[in-house]
């Protein structure tokens, strides 16, 4: 006899830790930003301007999305957006953000949270439950929507405002927006590839799950 589990089902444990994952993220996004406002007077459009608040919210979105038992199969192409945001916002704060230099007056555990534990719980769930649905590769270059409308948000906005979130991102240096093309450029690179390679794994999990599944 040939079993197998129906495509977008979901186990009781892992709705339990999408949910906890979603509400954590919620709370430290909340906390950051309540910190900027009351604390800081910052504009509440900048408290939202950076990427690492926008993906966590669409991140933790997701996540409960995904905690129901059954649902729609193109909740997996969100989630692999999701996961993709989530990554590239670790890697950033990582490497071009330095790990959190200069952030010590940031809350300990919701900077965890946001940068770390979020990113790592993402990736590890798209690896232990696949996408139910196969995920084409021209399909998943949609992913690269978002990070292209948030960096022409950032330099347009940073314009009108002159406040840029990232240095990186920020063109008011004495090279000019050289740097800024460079780094736009490179970003575009890594995260096309980074694109090929989550739908690419999904793929390859969901293939080897439903021949694991599927025994006699």
């Amino acid at each position: 006899m040939t079993t197998r589990t129906v495509p977008g089902t979901v186990r009781p444990w892992v709705s339990g830790y999408r949910i906890l994952l979603a509400l954590s993220a919620y709370a430290a996004v909340g906390w950051d930003i309540s910190h900027q406002l009351l604390l800081s007077g910052v504009d509440p459009v900048d408290a939202l301007s950076y990427f690492t608040m926008l993906t966590n919210l669409f991140g933790a979105t997701v996540l409960l999305w995904c905690a129901v038992p059954v649902g729609s199969l193109r909740r997996d192409r969100f989630r692999g957006a999701a996961v993709v945001y989530l990554v590239v916002t670790g890697v950033v704060f990582a490497t071009l953000m330095g790990g959190g230099q200069g952030l010590e007056h940031v809350n300990p555990w919701s900077n965890a949270v946001l940068h770390q534990i979020m990113p790592v719980a993402l990736l590890l769930d798209w690896l232990i439950n696949p996408p139910a649905e196969r995920i084409p590769a021209r399909r998943a270059l949609w992913w690269l929507a978002f990070p292209v409308l948030y960096v022409a948000w950032t330099l347009v906005r940073g314009q009108l405002v002159d406040w840029y979130p990232y240095l990186f991102l920020d063109p008011r240096g004495p090279d000019g927006f050289a740097p800024v093309v460079q780094n736009i450029a490179g970003m575009t690179v890594a995260v096309t590839v980074l694109i090929m390679a989550v739908s690419w794994i999904g793929n390859l999990r969901r293939a080897a799950s439903y021949k694991t599944s599927s025994g006699s």
